[in-house]
């Protein structure tokens, strides 16, 4: 097989490494072109490296497999994952010096060939036994003896020297380096520091500062960095003096820095910054100061962590003193907090006075929050969040006042009754809106007794039945529409013999009502031009007694009658679901649905499922996913109920 080189090389752009390490063993031309690709990025701790690097002998031999493989292919390697600390010392073996980023972290706990290098920092006579007999080693054998002084780390030695001191020169060797970042799990030793008072930060040693300021002073390519190690203030602090090009920064231990101290030295590159652990609110409000850029704040541990924002007792966050002052930080995009808080109403009280465009990931806060999201972060795109109570007036009430650019409003928990609905104005602020979970409930519902009563009507004149529930009205004549579609249908029951009740006509009435409440929520809905998924059954939400229910009486009907065809002209709609309680569908609807999404019905264990066939017809023929739960019995018998 002949394929143009350049070709192959444009289709390597598109493949995992999965499916480039498959590639190289289809031919030699292939595997000549491939091999590069698949080792300009190397995870040891991932497929399909580990298959790679797997070896059946001990770790001394896996060991030197390891570096073979490094000294054959370390021109290719430019993004290097090491995952333990034998990998580490044949990495510093092969010495390539052309790496773009560094990933440490750890997933073996030890690796049996690198502890001859732990141990070449305690004593050049120490005599060692290794299950095997015993050696010597010579302390001249180690390759960062020189070059990263022992004195910038911790003296209590616990048989993490030698990886300390291999990881900065393996650090020390790229100055092309892009990305560097230290996982907690990867274990170093830390930098030397001077404990501070309590309220102030710890200080590094001159050692540990000459030390690290000489190795980052060199990586003038640096886009990302995450230490640790104790160094994170003076880093920190000192961001741009050393390294005034950094664009993200990731803070794993607890903020200790002064206020002042980061204002006293702006960076003016910084875009990124992650908070692993806490931060107090005068810190987080200096940082909207001195980093003017800052695009993406982000606490992806959140539990408890913002000192000051989270208030244990209650939602009384609006009289605290912060409160008081407004955060500055005008270019901030993303403010994502992915974790559970014991209560977020805190957090999001003191964020709420940024005046930024943000998308925001969080959960459980109350109503009057979700309200002010919308009416201050005038920009908003994407809002995930869980609503726990009974808030479906304000969800509502932000869908009629949230800022024109929201694409997504997603999460637990909205559900929004019908009066609600109906009551308040149109939505007019939401039609940008690309994503929408709400399950809506509330809507009338018939007795057994009236049903049975619309079943002897329907049998008398079905045409006349189905034409008296299709009559339209508008919310102006609802009224004036009911009572005179009731008595055109006690005349039109006369002209064919059957005098109306008053139960029938009540029935009658209740049943247009339902449906007219349907046919204008469904109406509201296809005013959503832009909408391009609904959730109709956004996940379980929590009852005032906190016992999950899933589902909820008296929801919406995804029925023609009920007006769900509304939904055929949203242009760009590709993905419905729905929960299938109280689906109400006839056999009419599903071959509606079955023919204008051009669906195929199945039963397996006696549950119906429909699914949609690859050619779409119809005039949905945008619609490509539609998930659907419901049972056999849930369909009705007649054709226009």
């Amino acid at each position: 097989m002949i394929v143009i080189p350049e070709i192959l090389d444009h289709i390597t752009t598109y493949l995992d490494a999965d499916s480039v390490f498959a590639c190289v063993s289809v031919c030699q031309q292939w595997r000549d072109l491939f091999m590069p690709h698949l080792w300009r990025t190397v995870d040891i701790g991932a497929t399909p490296h580990c298959r790679i690097f797997a070896c059946g002998g001990n770790q001394r031999q896996r060991y030197r497999w390891i570096s073979t493989l490094f000294l054959k292919y370390k021109k290719h390697i430019c993004d290097l994952t090491v995952t333990n600390h034998g990998e580490l010392l044949a990495s510093l073996d092969s010495n390539p010096t052309e790496l773009h980023s560094l990933t440490l972290k750890r997933i073996a706990v030890n690796s049996v060939s690198f502890m001859e290098a732990y141990d070449t920092e305690r004593s050049v006579d120490e005599r060692y036994r290794d299950g095997k007999g015993e050696y010597s080693l010579v302390l001249n054998t180690c390759p960062w003896k020189d070059a990263i002084p022992r004195e910038a780390f911790d003296q209590d030695y616990s048989g993490e020297a030698a990886l300390t001191r291999g990881s900065w020169l393996l650090v020390r060797n790229n100055p092309n380096l892009r990305r560097v970042a230290f996982d907690s799990t990867w274990g170093a030793l830390s930098f030397k520091i001077t404990q501070g008072f309590f309220g102030y930060p710890c200080l590094m040693q001159p050692e540990s500062v000459s030390c690290l300021t000489e190795i980052l002073s060199m990586l003038q390519s640096l886009q990302h960095l995450e230490i640790g190690s104790r160094a994170d203030d003076y880093l920190f602090t000192n961001l741009a003096t050393i390294l005034p090009n950094l664009e993200s920064f990731v803070y794993s231990a607890p903020a200790c820095f002064m206020p002042w101290d980061i204002l006293m030295q702006p960076h003016r590159a910084l875009k990124r910054l992650v908070f692993k652990e806490r931060i107090s609110t005068e810190q987080l409000r200096a940082i909207a100061v001195a980093l003017p850029v800052l695009i993406q704040l982000s606490f992806p541990e959140a539990f408890n962590l913002i000192e000051g924002f989270i208030n244990m007792t209650g939602n009384n966050h609006r009289n605290g003193p912060d409160m008081r002052k407004a955060l500055e930080c005008k270019l901030l995009e993303c403010f994502d907090i992915t974790d559970r808080c014991a209560d977020l109403n805190g957090v999001l009280g003191t964020l709420i006075r940024f005046p930024i465009d943000l998308e925001v990931h969080s959960y459980e806060f109350n109503g009057e929050t979700l309200l002010e999201l919308a009416r201050t972060y005038r920009k908003l795109e994407r809002l995930q969040i869980d609503l726990q109570d009974d808030y479906s007036w304000a969800m509502v009430d932000f869908l009629n006042e949230c800022p024109a650019t929201l694409r997504a409003f997603r999460g637990n928990g909205h559900i929004a009754l019908v009066a609600d609905v109906l009551g308040r104005a149109e939505w007019s602020s939401c039609t940008g809106l690309e994503e929408l979970d709400m399950e809506i409930v509330g809507i009338f519902r018939l007795t057994k007794e009236q049903e049975a009563l619309l079943d002897n009507l329907w049998k008398i004149d079905p045409s006349w039945f189905e034409a008296t529930m299709n009559s339209e009205a508008t919310m102006a004549d609802k009224e004036a529409a009911e009572t005179g579609a009731v008595e055109q249908a006690r005349e039109r029951a006369l002209q064919l013999g059957h005098t109306l009740t008053t139960a029938e006509a009540i029935a009658l009435q209740h049943r247009q009502m339902m449906y007219w409440t349907q046919r204008e929520i469904y109406r509201r809905l296809g005013q959503l031009t832009q909408l391009r998924e609904i959730d109709f059954f956004p996940g379980e939400y929590w009852e005032p007694d906190g016992y999950p229910w899933m589902g909820h009486p008296c929801t919406l009907e995804h029925t023609l009658m009920s007006g769900f065809a509304e939904l055929a002209g949203l242009a760009h709609l590709e993905t419905i679901r729905f929960s299938g309680l109280d689906f109400g569908a006839g056999e009419a609807d599903l071959e509606w649905m079955m023919k204008q999404w051009s669906m195929k019905k199945s039963v397996v264990n006696g549950r119906t499922h429909l699914m949609t066939g690859l050619g779409i017809l119809g005039g949905l023929d945008h619609l490509r996913r539609i998930a659907f739960k419901i049972d056999e019995d849930m369909f009705g018998k007649k054709e226009g109920d």
